[in-house]
């Protein structure tokens, strides 16, 4: 395997560009015109030489011949695609070839260009720059809207999921999960929490939140607590198997408010939580979720500070 000599020699800081050509009269100049435009390389002599070199150290744009023994350039992009960590890295393919058809079957499984051998020093570069600028570009743009998917689907507050997350969640479920499937749903709600909020302020209320959020996912144990509205929380339970469902359900619940809360230097509140628990058919979620907020209501009826299941 041709060693990244080329990488360990130039700046740490360059962008790196992994060469895969048989010609090492090619590959030389290569890296001389590359390098002198401040990028790093490194080097294959075949596609296989370049997966296992890129698999260590990934580059950010791939010069792939067309041309190769043992595994040529479109046999390489494919083996690419199938790699998560290197599918999306910009390919250009080199050809020496006078027809079109090795460039255009090469742009037909994912090359963003193609470059002529011998190609001009100048051309080279700006090709090079142009792809890396805009994978670039693209790293960025992915980034944002990941950023602004997590945005909308968590709740700024507490850093559970939200709402939105929820219906997106169920939607895909209902469509996968095997028919019969069951599901159970705890819907919690604070007591007197408008009392918190008035008597010491939304600052406070916005603490006992945080506090609650964070004592309800330690206790689900990996099952999906989400942030249902205003100090309404609801804990999904997928293929619920009664009673013990029910007993996760009361731990819970009842983990909101197994200690005071610390919610300033000098103030420490009792806070305690009523919860509706019922379950069903996973393509009935809506109905689920009415059962639950049914048994919520009976539960702060009859006293607040208790659970209240659905049929009993």
């Amino acid at each position: 395997m041709a060693e990244p000599q080329h990488r360990r020699e130039q700046d740490s800081g360059a962008l790196t560009v992994l060469i895969a050509d048989d010609s090492r009269a090619v590959r030389a100049i290569m890296v001389r015109i590359l390098a002198g435009a401040g990028f790093r390389t490194m080097e294959a002599a075949d596609g296989s030489e370049a997966l296992a070199v890129a698999q260590q150290d990934p580059p950010d744009l791939f010069l792939l011949d067309v041309d190769m023994p043992r595994m040529d350039g479109l046999a390489t992009i494919r083996a690419l695609k199938q790699r998560p960590q290197l599918a999306d890295i910009p390919v250009i393919f080199l050809t020496a070839r006078v027809d079109g058809d090795a460039a255009a079957r090469g742009l037909e499984e994912g090359a963003r260009d193609y470059i002529r051998k011998p190609c001009h020093p100048q051309e080279l570069v700006a090709r090079v720059q142009t792809l890396t600028r805009l994978a670039a570009q693209d790293r960025e743009l992915q980034h944002r809207m990941n950023q602004l998917q997590q945005q909308s689907t968590v709740d700024a507050l507490t850093g559970l999921k939200n709402r939105r997350w929820l219906d997106t969640h169920m939607a895909n479920l209902t469509t996968t999960a095997p028919e019969g499937s069951q599901l159970g749903a705890l819907l919690l709600d604070i007591d007197h929490f408008k009392h918190v909020n008035d008597e010491y302020g939304h600052a406070a209320g916005d603490v006992v939140l945080q506090i609650a959020a964070k004592r309800l996912d330690n206790a689900a144990s990996g099952r999906r607590v989400v942030r249902w509205g205003g100090e309404e929380f609801m804990l999904i339970i997928e293929n619920p198997t009664p009673p013990q469902d029910e007993e996760v359900a009361r731990a819970v619940r009842e983990a909101i408010g197994r200690t005071p809360m610390v919610v300033g230097p000098q103030l420490s509140l009792h806070v305690k939580a009523s919860g509706g628990y019922a379950r069903g058919a996973i393509s009935e979620f809506r109905d689920i979720a009415k059962a639950a907020d049914d048994a919520l209501y009976r539960a702060k009826e009859t006293g607040r500070d208790r659970l209240v299941i659905d049929g009993q």
